[in-house]
């Protein structure tokens, strides 16, 4: 992996992402029981929820890093931003 270099200040925006991605995430899956009908609708916001949890889990990373981890333990963005099925 390549090695990260993250500002003093952007571990606390790297947070508010998290933050924001995951009420994003809670607010799809609240939606999710209402569209299960809809295959179409359904199957969107599956792959809206996948998108969402990718970014949270990089953005994890990226944190846990800056936070002075170390970059062998955690994942790059391209295995959390590129799924196994492309």
């Amino acid at each position: 992996m390549e090695k990260m270099t993250v500002a003093s200040a952007q571990p606390l925006e790297l947070l508010v992402e998290i933050s924001t991605e995951a009420s994003r995430l809670a607010t799809l899956v609240d939606q999710l029981y209402g569209v299960r009908e809809d295959v179409a609708a359904f199957d969107s916001m599956v792959g809206a929820v996948d998108v969402l949890v990718r970014r949270i889990g990089w953005f994890a990373d990226v944190a846990r890093v800056a936070s002075g981890e170390n970059p062998l333990n955690v994942r790059g963005a391209d295995v959390w931003l590129i799924p196994g099925r492309c």
